[in-house]
Parts: structure tokens; C-alpha cells; sequence
């Protein structure tokens, strides 16, 4: 569901080739040498990341080692004890007597073999077993679902754990709290009066009942069927079924008296033909973490043959398609003021807030060639060639029916435990869909980025990470893969450093391996991650980079780059191959949870797919159940 959180022949890099600029064959002669150097340093860096493995991998080590030390003292006993015999010829050799001579050298032999046989820790296994399985019970009582035994020491041995923001360091109890209006009409959450957004829209007399109307049918019915908001009588709070984000808006409809399973289930919201299968409306254009953004057609209520469609997503992949704005009257439409809109959704993200847009567009039928046109691939949209990023021509020129902010309150225990790990010498890193501002207001809040982590802007009004503590997904996919230049360009999200733009751009496509993988440039990455803490609007991709690039890293070997780290921003790196543990729910999330030294599956809102690739289950979702 929506949230913060291709026109021709798809190419290798699952983008779009645009533009020539050099055949394959001129740009494989060119770069031969630097392949070949690629391919050896990847390698290297390959096989830094299998070192050090985990517990069974080194009880093996152990034992090879152990056994090869048996068999060297057990030889050299076996030997001293010969020479020993052979020396003393008077007492052991004369007069010669072979059957003695040979069982002596027999005993020496068994003696021998002895050495090696104790020497071998047979009842190791079994005591780390039985260790292991303890463990386990006491992980279970903190909410930790073992999967897989070796994870209880790997978990202990961890020294970085990427970690999702929603659900798992917040409590995904979600609430619109901040609303701006098309017109710029705002209205907020009064905490000193405990007035909620729906109480003080109910007591604004600018707001109309019209405009409430298209508010509440652009959330309950531009929502998943698994979305639901209740409120539990019995214990006197509201209960969140599916989404958390639809949730939110699904209890500020309920609060404005709309019941949501009621309008959904209304006859004038049905196809009129009979043939969708959708249980309302005529159409669904499916969220996605390329789109940002979910739509849904149902018939324009009381005029029949015509439509309307809701969408809602992060605001500037809303509005950059909207063309006006509904006024809080209903009625007038009036032009669309970004700049208005874009402070607000810049303050409520400031204010830890996650920000949606939702918008509106009328029908006088089905569009010519169908609702699935698709436009072509523009800045925040995708092309016409992938569905997961695909811009419909039905989205656009919108009408702005509000922008809110969504708070998701932090969980009691996060500060504490994060500084737990910080005082163990646990990196915690934030991976998350949201928006950069919120992100950074969240890890501010939590502790994952400390006060020392932080320099006033040039203005000398706020204060900002310092350069490479947190950046966007896309900042950090361009920064951290090899760029093939000698390639054709191709349309797929791109980081501009210049402008500081994010979105889909005409680029030259990343260098892949043999297996389509991106080729991480291990030295630049060396240089980021290391300061590294938060990853906004991070897709599952972003995540996968973090891990492999973590367990290849050997920025330790590197004294000054370490002693300079710790001098200028007090951090300290581990003296050996970095333990990443990470936290996901999606589907997306399984390679990542798989490359990881131990991953962890939310229990709660994880897919089956998620917990079937980690090697822990969080019952809870709770950060605290990983560092308890």
C-alpha cells in the first residue's frame, strides 16, 4: 500500500535502453583491463565475506586444528619413544629378540594412537549442542523464534544490525495527527485539549460536508480490502488490521462517522458491468516501492457512466501529476500552491511525521485504449515497460484533496536498548521507506544518530547529519556501484549530486557481474559506510548492497582510516570482518535476510516468504527482542 514508505526493450540492468553511445563489443575492448582487475578485487572481497563463518564453521576449524596437533604430538611421541628404545641397545637389543622387539614397538604405536584419540574433544559437539538448545528457550522467552541453532552465537557476535524503522523501532500504531488542505486550510492535532484531527475538521465551519465526503471516499476506498480500523470497547483502544499507514487515515474517516466495510460494500461503488473482480470499484493500480504511489476507480456516485479515481502516495509523486486543488468548500477547484504544500509536508516530516498526499480525478467514461495506458517514464515515475514502476495516464492531472502527517510514536524501550548496542560497540543502522527528513527526525529521537552526529545547516538555523550519516536509497546506489559509461544510457532511478534530485533519469546503466548482480565499488563504499546510519527510502536492493558490502568490508586492516574515524566522529570499527544482522517483513527483503550473518523476520507483519529466508523470527517486532 502506498506510503512514504519503460518505453522500449528492457536491457540487462532491468531499465530502459534510451540512447546509444557505443556497441557492446567497442566497450568490452575498451574496459578489458579494468574487468579483469574488477573481477579479481571482487573476488578478494567475495571471499572476505565468507570469512570468519559461523558457529559450525569454526567448531570444524577447531577440530581440524586440534586434530592435526594431536597427530603431530601422538608422531613425535611415537618417534621419541623408538629412539629411545633403539638407543639403549645393551638393555633392549641384546641378545636380539624379534617377536619382543615388535611388540615393544607395537605398544609404542598404541600409545601413539591413544595421544590422538584423546586429543579429540568427542564430547564438544554435544556440549555446544545442549549450550545451543538452552539458548534457544531462553531467546523464545524474549520473543526470538530460532530457526536455525548456529544463529544464537552468531547473534552474539553481530557488531552492526540494520534494522527497519516501522513496527520495529516505533510502535505502528499510526495516526494522522497534521492535515494541509488543497487550499492551504490546515488543521492539527490540539494535545492541551485532546482534540483529534477529525474533532477539529468537525469544528472548522470553513470545512464543508462535501469536501469530508470526497476525504472519506478517497481513504476507505482507496485502501486494501485487509485494511481495517476498529475501535476495541473492551479495551478501550483501537485495534489495526493490515496497513498500519491506511489504518491511520481508516481511523480518521471512522472518527468523521464514515464506516468504511459499509461504503465499500455499497451497491453505487460496484462495477456496473459485473465483470471486475474487485469487491468495489473498477479498477486498482497496485502500490509498489518504485511508484510510491496506489490509485482506485469506482463509479462517480449518483451519475451513472462516469467515474472517479482516488490515488494517495509520497506527495511528490502525487502532486508533480496534479494539476489543481480541491478548496475546503467542496466545490472550487483553485490552483495548486506547491510551495505552500511543500513546507508543510517539510515540517511534518521535521516532526518525525510519515506524509501522504491523496488526490482526485474525474471520468465522463473509460478512458480511449482503457484505464491501463500508461504514460511515459517521467521524473518519479516509472516507464511503460514495468509494471512494479509504472505511471498510468490515469493518474495524472489530479486534484489535491489534502496532504497529512502520519505519526508513528517510538517504542518506549528503543533509546535504551540502542544504547545498549552502542555501549557493546553494536553499530544499529536505520533502513527505511520513509522520507529523509522523518527518517533522520526518528533516528534522532531513538539515538542512532547522537548529538556529536549533527552540524548546523549553512543558514545556521537546523541542525543536519554530517556528510554520508544519512542519505537516500538512490544517493547510496550511485555512490557505492561501478557505472558503466561506455554503455548505452537508460531510464532507472538516479541520484543527481549536483541538484540533489532523486528520480528516473536517462544514466548510463551499472556494471553487472556474471551472475546481473551490480559490482559494488568496494573502496568507495569503504568510505561511506563506515558513518553510515541512515538509509532513507531505501528499497529492499539498497538493503541487499548494505549487507554484501558490510561482510566484504576490511576497512579494519586500514589503521589510519580507523584511528581518523575514531578521532573525528567516535566511531570505533571492529577489529575483524563485520556480523550483520538485519531486520525485514517483505517479501523483498528475503535476499538480504539471506546474505546477512543472522536475519531477522518480523512475526507480526512479515510475510511468509520473510520468515521462511531468516534465521530468526521476532514474535513481538520489537527492537528490544533482538538486543534483550
Amino acid at each position: 500500500t502506498a506510503g512514504d514508505d519503460d518505453n522500449h526493450a528492457a536491457t540487462s540492468n532491468g531499465a530502459v535502453e534510451m540512447t546509444g553511445v557505443g556497441s557492446a563489443g567497442e566497450a568490452a575492448a575498451a574496459e578489458g583491463d579494468d574487468d579483469d582487475a574488477g573481477d579479481a578485487n571482487n573476488a578478494k572481497h567475495l571471499e572476505a565475506a565468507n570469512a570468519g563463518g559461523n558457529l559450525t564453521e569454526k567448531l570444524d576449524k577447531l577440530a581440524m586444528e586440534i586434530g592435526k596437533a594431536g597427530l603431530t604430538v601422538s608422531f613425535l611421541a611415537f618417534v621419541i619413544m623408538i629412539l629411545v628404545y633403539v638407543g639403549m641397545p645393551k638393555k633392549n637389543l641384546s641378545p636380539p629378540r624379534p617377536i619382543q622387539i615388535v611388540q615393544r614397538i607395537l605398544s609404542f604405536f598404541l600409545v601413539a594412537v591413544t595421544i590422538l584419540v584423546v586429543a579429540v574433544p568427542e564430547g564438544l559437539p554435544l556440549a555446544v549442542a545442549l549450550s545451543l538448545a538452552i539458548t534457544m528457550g531462553k531467546l523464545m522467552k524474549d520473543n526470538n523464534r530460532v530457526k536455525h541453532m548456529d544463529a544464537c552465537e552468531t547473534m552474539g557476535s553481530a557488531t552492526t544490525i540494520c534494522s527497519d524503522k516501522t513496527g520495529t523501532l516505533t510502535q505502528n500504531k499510526m495516526t494522522v495527527m497534521r492535515c494541509h488542505f488543497g487550499d492551504g486550510t490546515e488543521v492539527e492535532h490540539d494535545a492541551a485539549h485532546n482534540r483529534d484531527v477529525a474533532a477539529q475538521m468537525q469544528e472548522t465551519p470553513a470545512i464543508s460536508p462535501a469536501f469530508l465526503e470526497i476525504l472519506l471516499q478517497g481513504c476507505c476506498l482507496n485502501s486494501a480490502p485487509t485494511s481495517k480500523a476498529t475501535f476495541d470497547t473492551a479495551t478501550n483502544s483501537w485495534k489495526y488490521q493490515g496497513n498500519a499507514t491506511e489504518c491511520a487515515l481508516l481511523k480518521m474517516a471512522a472518527l468523521l462517522g464514515a464506516d468504511a466495510e459499509q461504503m465499500r460494500a455499497a451497491p453505487e461503488f460496484k462495477d456496473p458491468t459485473g465483470v471486475c473482480k474487485l469487491d468495489w470499484g473498477v479498477k486498482a493500480f497496485p502500490f509498489s516501492s518504485q511508484r510510491k504511489k496506489m490509485s482506485w476507480v469506482v463509479p462517480l456516485k449518483g451519475k451513472p457512466g462516469k467515474f472517479r479515481l482516488f490515488t494517495k502516495g509520497a506527495p511528490t509523486y502525487v502532486w508533480n501529476y496534479a494539476k489543481n486543488a480541491l478548496a475546503v468548500d467542496g466545490t472550487t477547484i483553485v490552483p495548486l500552491d506547491l510551495a505552500k504544500a511543500d513546507r508543510a509536508v517539510t515540517a511534518y516530516q521535521k516532526a518525525a511525521m510519515r506524509t501522504l498526499a491523496l488526490a482526485y480525478r474525474d471520468f465522463d467514461g473509460v478512458p480511449a485504449g482503457g484505464w491501463d495506458v500508461a504514460m511515459g517514464a517521467t521524473n518519479g515515475g516509472g516507464g511503460a515497460g514495468d509494471d512494479a514502476g509504472k505511471l498510468y495516464a490515469a493518474e495524472a492531472e489530479a486534484t489535491l484533496i489534502a496532504v497529512v502527517g502520519i505519526e508513528d510514536p517510538l517504542r518506549p524501550t528503543v533509546r535504551r536498548a540502542i544504547e545498549q548496542c552502542n555501549t557493546a560497540g553494536v553499530d544499529v543502522r536505520m533502513c527505511t521507506g520513509d522520507a529523509l527528513a522523518t527518517a533522520i527526525a526518528i533516528s534522532t529521537q531513538c539515538g542512532i544518530l547522537r548529538p556529536r552526529d549533527l552540524v548546523y545547516d549553512a543558514g545556521g538555523k537546523d541542525k543536519v547529519p554530517k556528510p554520508d550519516f544519512a542519505m537516500t536509497g538512490a544517493e547510496f546506489d550511485e555512490s557505492v556501484h561501478v557505472v558503466d559509461e561506455a554503455q548505452a544510457k537508460v531510464m532507472r532511478r538516479a541520484f543527481d549530486f549536483e541538484t540533489g534530485e532523486v528520480g528516473e533519469m536517462l544514466k548510463p546503466p551499472f556494471k553487472r557481474d556474471a551472475d546481473g548482480e551490480k559490482i559494488i565499488d568496494q573502496d568507495r563504499f569503504d568510505a561511506i559506510w563506515p558513518k553510515l546510519r541512515v538509509l532513507a527510502r531505501c528499497q529492499p536492493e539498497d538493503k541487499l548492497t548494505l549487507v554484501r558490502g558490510l561482510r566484504r568490508s576490511q576497512v579494519f586492516e586500514d589503521t589510519a582510516t580507523c584511528d581518523a574515524l575514531a578521532r573525528d566522529h567516535g566511531i570505533h570499527i571492529f577489529p575483524d570482518y563485520q556480523v550483520v544482522a538485519v531486520t525485514g517483513d517483505g517479501t523483498n527483503d528475503a535476499p538480504a535476510l539471506k546474505a546477512a550473518n543472522v536475519g531477522f523476520a518480523m512475526g507480526l507483519v512479515g510475510t511468509d516468504i520473510a520468515k521462511q529466508a531468516c534465521d530468526i523470527i521476532l514474535l513481538d517486532d520489537n527492537f528490544e527482542s533482538t538486543v534483550a
